[in-house]
């Protein structure tokens, strides 16, 4: 027989044995079919994020290319390096009045020099939203300051000649570089391995939010003076928004909100006993108080103890 157990919502037949096997499992606090203290808070509203975002995103990824060894980098060799805004290749080729001939530099440091003046040097072609930046030891670092960075690669020929230079691989990370429009915006305002989610400058609703919650790795400086949060990963749909170039269009960067609970204690345990739409929650430290964290909107019903 289905039964109302601490809300007006109907359960199914068996959830009051499944409610209690649940406990028993999780928290080893029934002996002897009896449950030990208590308090249920019915209707508790769990936000995920704030309503809007002060903190727009101006580019994703970056990457560096590694000077090897200069001298055996062949005539014809090239380097792409694009955005889904704009692509630009260099070429290596000797006796051409617009290419560049790495082959005549005298070390490995000088040949990364000169790859990142041939991308500077664009001849009306430049490689808009792309900084690119000679770092020692002999090496070119990319970084997206406005679009998403797809392309970063090395080609040679003759086909099987080693290139002498390599190509990193593409590194998930969120470009921050404050605007007139917000002028505060800087990574200050993060922490290693705290988590955020992605979204619009201010959704009309909670699904409006890129979905999945993501980790900050890292916490950086470009040699180009861009600011950047480097990711564990990131949501699929983060090219959809871009470029960034109004107030209310692009991508920007959400902090989980903390979630106090009134009257319940830092080091209580608790249970999610009802919620009315489908999202993870789990509890954060620091403050006197209970803090719940969660990955989507949602009103629980939850026994604390």
């Amino acid at each position: 027989m289905a039964f109302r157990g601490f809300t007006e919502a109907k359960h199914k037949d068996g959830a009051l044995s499944d409610l209690e096997a649940r406990v028993k499992s999780t928290f080893n606090q029934v002996k002897n079919s009896r449950i030990l203290g208590g308090n249920l808070l019915s209707g508790v509203k769990l936000k995920s994020t704030a309503s809007t975002s002060n903190h727009p995103v101006s580019g994703t990824g970056m990457t560096t290319f590694t000077v090897a060894d200069w001298t055996i980098i062949p005539v014809g060799l090239d380097i792409r390096l694009g955005t889904q805004l704009t692509s630009i290749t260099r070429e290596n080729i000797i006796s051409s009045p617009t290419a560049y001939d790495w082959t005549a530099a005298t070390s490995n440091n000088a040949t990364a020099e000169s790859i990142v003046d041939a991308f500077k040097e664009g001849l009306g072609d430049t490689l808009a939203g792309l900084g690119v930046t000679y770092v020692s030891p002999a090496k070119v670092e990319c970084i997206a300051s406005n679009g998403s960075l797809r392309e970063a690669l090395v080609s040679y020929s003759p086909t099987g000649t080693a290139s002498g230079v390599q190509a990193g691989s593409i590194i998930p990370t969120v470009s921050i570089i404050a605007t007139t429009d917000f002028p505060d915006a800087s990574t200050s305002d993060f922490s290693i391995n705290e988590l955020i989610r992605f979204g619009p400058r201010a959704p009309s609703s909670p699904g409006d939010l890129a979905p999945g919650v993501f980790r900050v790795k890292d916490i950086g400086v470009s040699a180009s003076s861009v600011e950047y949060l480097s990711m564990s990963s990131l949501p699929s749909s983060m090219d959809v928004l871009f470029p960034y170039s109004t107030y209310d269009s692009g991508m920007y960067v959400y902090k989980l909100t903390r979630n106090p609970i009134p009257g319940v204690s830092g080091n209580s345990k608790y249970m999610i006993l009802n919620q009315d739409r489908p999202s993870n929650i789990w509890s954060g430290t620091g403050g006197g108080n209970l803090s719940l964290f969660c990955d989507n909107d949602c009103t629980v019903d939850l026994w604390v103890f």
